[in-house]
């Protein structure tokens, strides 16, 4: 079983407890603190926060256990205990979450064409019905305008594909190696099967993407893929617990993460 491997620092009745951050060396009182478990090193929140952000720039095949930022030792934080605590603002611990998903699952991504979003989503090879210039609208989920899947641009009513990716050649928000999304048909039937999920109140596996319908039985479900998630709001999860808490979560709230799931939503054109 995966144990709480955090120890916030308790402080005494009067308050005068406290302790040295092994990053930034300031004292802080024992309860702004952590500590990783097997050691004795206290970090605090501010740096804490950082280190666990610069850890999303380091490849690594599992973000279960967080090493002690300190070098040569062996002490770890559990990161579905510590980054609700340290992470506090829900934009933030989701952020995070979502890269570790893009770190470990998603082989390509690419980024909603708009700077001002650039929201992420699992590129696929191309196909060889690549060469079809028939463009397919959908609509980005976080920023909710529109996006031709077939050239991965912003949406271009009324110009084929050939003629806008003339007239924007090279956009940024490609990947490099300019490989396209998946093949068209790949495509529709992705979009399809997201609206029949939603319609249904399916889940998403956060790995492998696969929707799952769920009969009965707890919030956790073990995914064909072997790897563990939270039917109720579709994020990962380790020995029963969601990374999220999504107990903890108003209903308004829960709908709004759960939308998250089908990061496109088709939009029929006329």
């Amino acid at each position: 079983m995966i144990t709480r491997s955090i120890t916030q620092a308790s402080s005494s009745s009067s308050g005068g407890d406290t302790a040295t951050c092994c990053i930034c060396l300031d004292k802080y009182c024992k309860r702004d603190t952590f500590k990783p478990e097997d050691c004795n090193d206290i970090v605090c929140q501010t740096c804490l926060a950082t280190y666990l952000n610069t850890q999303l720039d380091i490849p690594q095949e599992s973000y279960e256990h967080i090493a002690c930022p300190q070098q040569s030792c062996t002490g770890t934080f559990s990161a579905i205990a510590i980054v609700p605590l340290v992470l506090t603002s829900p934009n933030s611990a989701h952020y995070w979450w979502r890269k570790v998903i893009e770190n470990t699952v998603m082989d390509s991504i690419g980024y909603c064409p708009y700077p001002d979003c650039q929201a992420s989503f699992e590129l696929f090879p191309e196909g060889e019905d690549d060469e079809d210039d028939h463009h397919v609208y959908a609509k980005c989920f976080d920023c909710s305008r529109g996006i031709c899947l077939r050239c991965e641009t912003p949406w271009h009513s009324g110009i084929t594909c050939k003629d806008n990716d003339e007239d924007n050649r090279g956009p940024s928000w490609k990947r490099p190696g300019g490989e396209k999304r998946r093949r068209r048909k790949e495509r529709e039937n992705s979009i399809q099967a997201r609206q029949l999920a939603k319609r249904n109140s399916w889940t998403r596996c956060p790995f492998c993407k696969e929707m799952v319908e769920k009969k009965e039985g707890c919030s956790t479900v073990l995914c064909t893929c072997k790897k563990e998630f939270c039917y109720r709001c579709g994020s990962p999860s380790w020995n029963h617990q969601c990374s999220r808490s999504c107990h903890n979560l108003s209903q308004t709230e829960l709908s709004n993460i759960r939308e998250t799931m089908y990061q496109y939503e088709d939009i029929p054109v006329r």
